[in-house]
This record gives structure tokens, C-alpha cells and sequence, in this order.
């Protein structure tokens, strides 16, 4: 028996171009589905794989996602249907001697181009004739994008030494390009002739009128994953969930709890008066918080299957983001309506993306059965975690996590998940984090290219790995990013920074004045002598009585509000501790800013 290592790519340019949270599930999926038809291959030809672990003790396929493609692939009915990515996109098994590494080759791009076929007749076809070799760049596409990487040998780094070689060639794409993956051509084939292209495109969009936005040219690539889930029942073999709440429906998310909860009535009359805007969704598909207060009042169901961009006035005046110019009269209503609520929703949202630490390392030191193991046990407890905290899971297989969450949800989460993978390694491995708290209009490839940032050269590379890093995008980019050990952030009865920014809400404790002479005094002492805790203690006490003056309160306030400030300080202070990046001198700065963030934006009642 011979050891195969095997890779399939690209996995951070493909799952992160994406435009909508469903193109960021797509990209996952493929890639987590296409690897398994390449182990499926294997295994039919008497392989065994042994990173992941895909089978039980008695050599019966475990992994969900495999399991379905074996079904698939023998009686055509698959009982379950798995719609989350849970194998990596490489695995190492051991293979007989006369195993041929092309029958993996094949698997991939006989299902690729099986899969991509079916897009091209259901939508593709009918409008080919309008466009300028559209056919042959849908084709020349489709059979070029895949990276696929394969070496025989017994030493665990022999993969990644043949990934260095490079020797992936794309074509060379020549005119307009995609809106989704710029590097590739969109397919209409129009270059010069600006009215030809508008009309394949706006024959395309007849059809696909939720599907495409006025102005998306898509290239081939970009068109599979948009349009794949639409025929997956054909495509893959069974029917996958079309509904992924978007980035705006996330951001809206804690209030839409709260309103309901808090003015059931006003809910009620808001979903009436704007009910073309109520989308059809099984309560399934809806988050958990949301089915529990169903239980308890059903007449609120309509308002939490409304269209997130219903429910803010900017996006009800966005005529581009409704397609047409019937509902202008009732989005203006609505505006109107939306002023009977006693708040309005966030605009943020969060991104967590959370990687294990040194696991080559480990598969060195133990066993890849006993690693994978592990891993498994993680992976199985991933989806339930991300759902009780209404999250929208994008990925979870090995020890890679990608998830959306509404922007109160996602510290407890990544704690949560953080604990459950320290449990399943019991002790031998520890998991990074990140966190990008992002306003809802900002561009998921960026995002997504940004919180990678955050967690390979912050959370691992400068706070030495078992850290969270996190940071704001607004509009103006991102905020500077804080990181903190994750032993520090975590104690055993609450989440340090979670804690500080409800007691810094609670208090209105930390002013723009106070950031400001924090962060003066900082950058004044630098890093040669920078003082000791006591020193910032005593600071933070001093400065936050400062802003917030005691003359108007009596004995009993400006005694309590004394010891908020003295909590909260040293809170604070103790947060500080896990900051291991090497520039102390805004080790409080970043901090502060990102509490400040917190605390007006968190919701202890959602």
C-alpha cells in the first residue's frame, strides 16, 4: 500500500468572491462536494482514507456529505441531504499499488462538468444565440478553473512541496469581466458592442429575475454557483435550501427578536401593509430564537419572513434593490409605518472565521485517526452551536469554521465553539479566531479577504495562536484590530469583553472625550515607559469621573456610579492582558475603540 496525499483548489479566492451569503455557501460546498466525489473514487478502487476520517469502527461511512454521494451514486435516493460543507478540501489515504491518482482526476471533473452542464440547459442555453461565442468561453471556463494536486509518498509535508511548483496555467480571459471574479470574462462575449451585451444580460435576467441584479455580468464560474441550488435536485442529486438570510437580514436580526417580542401588534400591521415583501419560508429555515417566540404568537411569523431591505428607509428608496417601480408607493408607506417602532435595527453584522492551531504539528504527535477523530467530534457540534445563536453556518469541516452571525451573537459563539474544540482535542490542541463586525453594504469578497488577514497574520502570527482578534469595517475600512489570549478573554462564568461592553452600556460610561485623551496619553508614553497596571487603573477611574461630572447626582448615584467606573477599569485593565502583539503602546487605544463599538451596538435584551 502506497500514501496518496491529495488537494483540490482554489478554496480562499473561490469561497470568498462572492456577492450574496448564498455565493459564500456555494463556493464551500463545491468545494467540500467535489473532494468527496475524488474520496469516493478512491475508496471504490480499494483505497483507504485516513485524514479525515470518513468511516466508523466498522469501516461504514460516517461523513454526511459522503454518505449521500455513495447513496447517490448506487440507488438515487438519498434519505439525508446534507447542504454543509464537511470534508477539507485535501485528505491523505492509503492506495493499492495499481491505484491510478487520474481516477480521482476524472471523479472531479466528470461531476464538475455534470454539475455545470445542467446549469448551462436550464438557464444558459435559451440565450446563447445573443451573445458572441458565449458557448465557447462558458466551456473554455469551465474545463480550466480547478487546481488539482496529488503526490505519492510517506513524508506528511510532500503536498504542500508539490503546491509550491506552481504549475497551474489559466488562459489568458480577454474582455469584460466579471462582477464576481474579475478574473475571469463574462460570458456574454461582448467587448465593444455595449447594447448587444446588455441584451444577452437582460434576456438572462427575464428569467432569473431574483437571481441576477442590473449590472451583474457573470463569468461561468461565477454562474455555477449562483445558479446551481436552483437545479440541485438534477445537479447533485438532491434539494438543497435556497433561502440564506443575507447580510442585511442578519444585521436586523436582534431586533426583529426584540420588536416582536416587545410590540407584537405593530409587527403585525407592518408585515400587512408591506406583504408582497413577505418572503415564503419554512420556520425551519428561520433562526431558533425566532421559532420559539412563533410557538408563543404565531401572528408575528409574517414580519420575521419579511425582506431585511423592507425594514430600513435607505433600502426601501433603493429602487435598484426591488426591480421594480409597481411597489414605490407602499416602500414609502412602510417608511412612514417603520416610526411607530420604538427603535430601529443595526446595520452591522458579524463574520467569525476560526482555524485550529499547529495541525500538522499534531498529526506528527499523534495519530491522524486519533486527530481526525477529534476533529469529527468537533465538526458534528459545529451546526447546533451556530443555530442556537442564530448564525448562518458557511462551513465547517476539520477544524475550519465560517459563519455569519447577527453582531450580539458572535463573541458567545466563538467562545462556545472554542470550548467544544478544546474539549474534542482534550487538551493537545488549541483553535484561533476572528471576528469582523462589518456594516451590511460592505463587499463580502472583502470582508471575507480581510477576516483571513486577521486571523493568519494577528490572531496567530502576532498574538502566538490560541487568540481571537477582532475588528470593525465601517465604511471608512477597517478599524485597528485588537487580538486577546483566548484564557484571558474567557472566564468560567462569562466572556470578559462581552461583560465589559454591557457594563459600559449600562453605565454610559465611556464618551468619545474619554477615547480621545486615553488614546493621547498612550501614543505620548510609548512603549520604553509604558507604566504599570496600577498607573492605568487609576487613569481610567480619573478620566471616566472626568466625562461624566458627579455635581447633578446625589450621594447614592455618584457613589455607585464611582464603583461602575472602578469595575469597569479594572475590567479593562485585566482584559489587557491577552494582547500579545507586539505594540503595546496601543494596547488599550484599540481596546477601548472596539468596547466603545460594542456597548452602543449590543443588545442585552434580543
Amino acid at each position: 500500500m502506497k500514501c496518496f496525499h491529495f488537494s483540490l483548489g482554489p478554496v480562499q479566492s473561490f469561497v470568498s468572491q462572492a456577492r450574496r451569503t448564498r455565493d459564500l455557501w456555494a463556493g464551500s460546498f463545491l468545494l467540500s462536494y467535489l473532494t468527496s466525489h475524488a474520496m469516493q473514487a478512491l475508496l471504490d478502487h480499494g483505497g483507504c482514507i485516513k485524514f479525515p476520517v470518513v468511516t466508523d469502527s466498522s469501516s461504514n461511512i460516517s461523513d454526511p456529505l459522503l454518505q449521500a454521494i455513495y447513496t447517490h451514486t448506487r440507488t438515487s435516493d438519498v434519505s439525508e441531504k446534507p447542504h454543509v460543507g464537511s470534508l477539507p478540501n485535501r485528505f491523505v489515504a492509503k492506495v493499492p499499488d495499481t491505484f491510478q491518482p487520474l481516477w480521482c482526476t476524472e471523479a472531479i471533473y466528470n461531476q464538475w462538468t455534470a454539475l455545470a452542464n445542467t446549469v448551462w440547459t436550464h438557464f444558459i442555453q435559451a440565450v446563447r444565440a445573443l451573445g458572441q461565442d458565449t458557448q465557447t468561453i462558458w466551456d473554455r471556463q469551465v474545463a480550466n478553473f480547478w487546481e488539482i494536486t496529488w503526490v505519492m509518498g510517506e513524508e506528511p509535508d510532500l503536498l504542500d512541496r508539490r503546491k509550491n511548483w506552481r504549475t497551474q496555467s489559466y488562459p489568458m480571459e480577454m474582455g469584460r469581466k466579471c462582477s464576481m471574479m474579475p478574473q475571469w470574462q463574462e460570458i456574454s462575449g461582448h467587448v465593444r458592442d455595449d447594447r448587444a451585451r446588455e441584451k444577452f444580460w437582460q434576456a438572462l435576467r427575464k428569467n432569473l429575475r431574483f437571481e441576477l441584479q442590473d449590472g451583474e455580468e457573470l463569468s461561468a464560474i461565477a454562474l455555477v454557483k449562483r445558479l446551481f441550488p436552483l437545479v440541485a435536485k438534477e445537479a447533485i442529486g438532491w434539494p438543497i435550501p435556497l433561502s440564506y438570510r443575507s447580510t442585511v437580514d442578519l444585521a436586523a436580526t436582534s431586533w426583529i427578536t426584540h420588536t416582536c417580542r416587545t410590540q407584537p401588534q405593530v409587527c403585525q400591521a407592518y408585515a400587512e401593509a408591506g406583504q408582497q415583501f413577505v418572503r415564503s419560508q419554512d420556520v425551519k429555515s428561520l433562526p431558533l430564537s425566532w421559532q420559539r417566540l412563533i410557538t408563543d404568537n404565531p401572528r408575528v411569523k409574517p414580519f420575521m419572513q419579511m425582506d431585511g431591505n423592507s425594514l430600513y428607509a435607505n433600502t426601501l428608496l433603493n429602487d435598484r434593490l426591488w426591480n421594480d417601480d409597481e411597489s414605490r408607493s407602499v416602500r414609502e408607506q412602510l417608511i412612514k409605518k417603520l416610526q411607530e417602532f420604538n427603535s430601529s435595527p443595526d446595520t452591522y453584522f458579524a463574520i467569525l472565521l476560526m482555524d485550529g492551531d499547529h495541525l500538522g504539528r499534531l498529526l506528527k504527535e499523534h495519530s491522524p485517526r486519533t486527530v481526525s477523530e477529534a476533529l469529527k467530534n468537533f465538526t458534528q457540534k459545529v451546526p447546533d452551536i451556530v443555530k442556537e445563536r442564530n448564525g448562518e453556518l458557511i462551513y465547517a469541516g476539520g477544524d475550519d469554521v465560517l459563519a455569519l452571525f447577527p453582531l450580539e451573537e458572535a463573541l458567545a459563539a466563538s467562545s462556545s465553539l472554542r470550548e467544544v474544540y478544546a474539549n474534542a482535542m482534550k487538551g493537545t490542541g488549541t483553535i484561533s479566531a476572528a471576528i469582523v463586525y462589518a456594516h451590511y453594504h460592505a463587499p463580502l469578497t472583502e470582508l471575507i479577504r480581510y477576516a483571513h488577514h486577521l486571523l493568519d497574520q494577528i490572531a496567530k502570527e502576532q498574538n502566538e495562536r490560541d487568540s481571537l482578534a477582532l475588528s470593525v469595517m465601517t465604511s471608512a475600512g477597517p478599524s485597528r484590530p485588537w487580538a486577546t489570549k483566548w484564557d484571558v478573554l474567557q472566564t468560567s462564568s462569562f466572556n470578559r469583553l462581552e461583560h465589559l461592553a454591557a457594563q459600559v452600556q449600562s453605565a454610559k460610561a465611556m464618551s468619545s472625550q474619554f477615547l480621545f485623551k486615553i488614546s493621547e496619553l498612550e501614543s505620548k508614553l510609548g512603549y520604553q515607559i509604558f507604566p504599570g497596571d496600577d498607573f492605568w487603573q487609576h487613569l481610567f477611574v480619573y478620566e471616566l469621573g472626568r466625562s461624566h461630572p458627579e455635581n447633578s447626582l446625589d450621594k447614592q448615584e455618584a457613589q455607585a456610579q464611582r464603583q461602575a467606573h472602578k469595575t469597569i477599569s479594572q475590567m479593562i485593565v485585566e482584559l489587557s492582558h491577552g494582547y500579545r502583539v507586539n505594540s503595546d503602546s496601543s494596547r488599550y487605544r484599540d481596546l477601548l475603540s472596539l468596547i466603545h463599538f460594542l456597548s452602543k451596538r449590543m443588545r442585552s435584551d434580543a
